[in-house]
C-alpha cells in the first residue's frame, strides 16, 4: 500500500495527555457561556523516560507555565481528571516544512493546538478540542458525563 501524503509530511513528536478541567478563577464573558462544565482549561503533559518524570504545560491566561512533576502531583491530575473532567492521550504529528496555521490570539485552546502541531483544526473551546482530538484518534481515557 503506498503512504499517503499526509503521512509523508507529518513527522510523529511524543504522546501527550491532554488534560481538562474547570478554570480556578470565574471565567470572563463570551468564554463563560462557551465552555461546558468540566472543560473550561485545557492543558498538557507527558512522560519524560530519561528523566523519569511527567512534564507539564499549560497556558495561564498570561503566561506559559512548565513544570516538572511527580508522584502525588500526577496522580492528582489523572484523579481530578477522572473525577471532574477529561483527558485524552494523544500523538503529536509537526509539519516537515512550513506549516501556516491561523490562530485566534493566544489562549489555552490555540496554545495546545500548536503543541499538539494540529493543522486545520477549527476547535475553539476545550470541550471541542476534546472533540477534535477524539476524531483525530486520541484515545479518551476520561470522559465527563452529562449531568
Amino acid at each position: 500500500m503506498e503512504p499517503s501524503k499526509e503521512s509523508e509530511e507529518r513527522v510523529k513528536g511524543y504522546i501527550w495527555y491532554v488534560g481538562f478541567r474547570n478554570s480556578m478563577k470565574p471565567l470572563p464573558l463570551p468564554w463563560r457561556w462557551m465552555c461546558r462544565d468540566g472543560y473550561q482549561h485545557v492543558y498538557a503533559m507527558r512522560y519524560d523516560p530519561f528523566m523519569d518524570c511527567w512534564i507539564l504545560c499549560e497556558w495561564l491566561g498570561i503566561r506559559l507555565h512548565i513544570e516538572v512533576l511527580r508522584g502525588e502531583k500526577v496522580e492528582a491530575l489523572f484523579h481530578q481528571a477522572s473525577q471532574s473532567g477529561g483527558m485524552v492521550s494523544y500523538e503529536s504529528k509537526y509539519s516537515n516544512g512550513i506549516a501556516f496555521n491561523f490562530r485566534l490570539p493566544i489562549y489555552c485552546v490555540t496554545w495546545a493546538k500548536h503543541l499538539l502541531g494540529l493543522q486545520y483544526c477549527p476547535a475553539v473551546t476545550p470541550y471541542q478540542l476534546f472533540c477534535a482530538l477524539r476524531k483525530r484518534g486520541g484515545s479518551v481515557m476520561f470522559e465527563q458525563e452529562d449531568k
